[in-house]
């Protein structure tokens, strides 16, 4: 016989199997999608910013939410309609989180800033080695700091 509860317990683990899951999540899975998606051949390095950490975080806590709210809501009607909810947020914020990047090559520095600027234009900004200006600062009588910046 299957209890009414029984629903109920399956997604109270599954709550709590994000919870557990989710820092490992968090640490691991921005930079691997990143590098996943803007990798090139002549890429050095791809990196993810730090704001790109806490979209993945809003993504992954309105996940947990809409499965606890099924679990402390009993699935009703009302639960299914904010779990929805709550997992299409989750699903805009990583996807934010997943056009936000920063990429070094052999042929100047590209990125891209998220939707804002994704709307405005579809690739993502390069910046050749003309448009960066290398700047010295020195710092006490032997020691300097190396700045780089863009052109204006």
């Amino acid at each position: 016989m299957l209890n009414q509860n029984e629903t109920r317990h399956i997604f109270m683990a599954i709550s709590l199997g994000i919870l557990v899951i989710s820092p490992v999540f968090l640490l691991l899975v921005p930079s691997f999608i990143a590098n996943s998606l803007y990798q090139e051949p002549n890429t050095w390095v791809v990196v993810v910013p730090a704001k790109v950490y806490l979209l993945y975080g809003l993504g992954v806590l309105f996940l947990f939410m809409a499965t606890l709210l099924l679990w402390v809501l009993s699935v009703s009607k009302k639960s299914k309609w904010l779990a929805a909810i709550c997992i299409l947020i989750s699903i805009l914020f990583m996807a934010d989180g997943a056009g936000r990047y920063v990429g070094v090559a052999t042929d100047g520095i590209s990125f891209k800033r998220g939707w804002r600027r994704l709307i405005s234009t579809i690739r993502g900004v390069k910046l050749s080695g003309s448009d960066i200006v290398r700047s010295r600062m020195m710092v006490g009588s032997q020691s300097s700091i190396s700045i780089l910046r863009m052109k204006r």
